[in-house]
């Protein structure tokens, strides 16, 4: 109950008791009190607040002292309602919420009312924690809170102090808890800026590749099909932009033929050029075939990176044979040169190896390239004298000369 409605008579009544002064006008008289019922909620401990808040849902939990309840005061004759015990309000969606206690003008009856702002507007739950199991119990459902004192605020029944006590008093506490759907939410919400989404590029070109959304080409690898997008891929590879454009029998019929690649290399293939995004593990080296096959450049790079941090003789000559390729690329150039020094420093190995002969016969430019680098830079040994015993790796790369370039 507001203190507003109060006669003079109850206020001055109501401040004698808490030993404030009670002259002066009405208007004083209220505000007086409300003063003293703020400094009592506030500073007394039989309140005490939490707050969760949802989207939608914003939760009040109270926890109210026992012996304050039995404190307060029945109404007086003539009164309906007795003493109010005020809670310290909560701010929540810009307007302030709280709760009353009070008792009822028939002895041993308690309420319990929620209050906010007069231009708020929310449906609310009242649930009460059990002493039994510890459990959140709802003791009243769907009340309605349509701002201001005359409409809608409190609970629809008063609670039995008998019953309260023997139900929910915990250690001389009672827990109350209140859920509010505040309907105004939007309005106030609404002059925030929204939050900006994700980006979406990437899932749904991801979405058009697994269910081939209007695909117009086929791709068929070791009889695995995939329905993929001429645009998107001439897009992203001059040699499928060829394939498309020169209307080779493949891409008149409909379905292109994919040979030399592996089903799951060609997979990642697709996935990269539709994403630009590749999986945690991978075989570098085939993908790098495949991209350098298919002149992906970027593709190419990332895989010869990778490469490049891990180069052993299974995977040199390919790392350098696609770098050479691609050599307009500055860092191209890079790896190039680091696979060069990797064949230096195990010549012996890496002209043992039964693809060495294959890169030599495919790669004429390059090894004379690499004949070059690896020649000796000692004037007396290039003409034929006898290296010195501190020139044994000069020999090395004198024996890969004569094996690995022959015009």
């Amino acid at each position: 109950m507001d203190v507003e409605t109060k006669s003079v008579n109850a206020l001055r009544r109501e401040l004698s008791e808490r030993g404030l002064q009670t002259k002066g006008r009405k208007e004083e008289l209220v505000e007086r009190l409300r003063d003293a019922m703020a400094k009592s909620s506030a500073s007394d401990g039989s309140f005490e607040l939490t707050t969760t808040r949802s989207s939608t849902l914003h939760e009040i939990r109270w926890e109210i002292d026992w012996k304050i309840i039995e404190q307060i005061k029945q109404p007086q004759d003539g009164e309906e309602n007795g003493e109010m015990l005020e809670s310290a309000p909560c701010k929540i969606m810009y307007h302030d919420w709280g709760c009353y206690v009070e008792k009822y003008k028939e002895d041993g009856f308690l309420s319990f009312y929620v209050y906010g702002h007069d231009s708020a507007k929310a449906s609310y739950s009242l649930y009460l924690k059990s002493n039994k199991t510890s459990e959140w119990r709802l003791d009243q459902d769907a009340g309605y809170y349509d701002g201001g004192w005359s409409r809608g605020w409190g609970w629809r029944c008063w609670k039995k102090l008998s019953t309260l006590k023997a139900n929910h008093v915990i250690k001389d506490k009672i827990y109350v808890k209140v859920k509010l759907h505040i309907y105004n939410e939007i309005e106030h919400t609404s002059k925030k800026l929204p939050v900006t989404p994700p980006p979406e590029l990437k899932s749904r070109n991801e979405r058009m590749l697994a269910e081939g959304i209007h695909s117009d080409v086929t791709l068929r690898c070791d009889g695995k099909e995939f329905d993929v997008h001429k645009s998107v891929l001439a897009a992203s590879s001059e040699v499928f932009a060829a394939m498309f454009n020169h209307h080779m029998k493949e891409s008149l019929d409909g379905t292109v033929e994919i040979k030399g690649i592996d089903t799951d290399v060609l997979e990642i293939l697709l996935r990269y050029i539709y994403t630009e995004d590749l999986p945690k593990k991978y075989d570098e080296k085939k993908l790098l075939l495949a991209a350098d096959q298919y002149q992906i450049n970027r593709l190419a790079i990332i895989c010869m990176q990778a490469l490049g941090k891990k180069l052993s003789a299974d995977t040199v000559l390919d790392v350098m044979s696609a770098s050479h390729r691609l050599s307009h690329i500055p860092d191209a150039m890079g790896l190039k040169l680091q696979c060069m020094q990797y064949v230096a420093r195990h010549a012996e190995e890496i002209t043992e190896r039964e693809d060495f002969t294959e890169f030599t016969r495919n790669n004429v430019h390059l090894n004379k390239e690499l004949i070059l680098y690896m020649a000796p830079r000692n004037p007396r040994n290039a003409r034929g004298s006898p290296p010195s015993s501190s020139s044994s790796s000069c020999s090395k790369k004198r024996r890969f000369c004569e094996m690995g370039y022959n015009e």
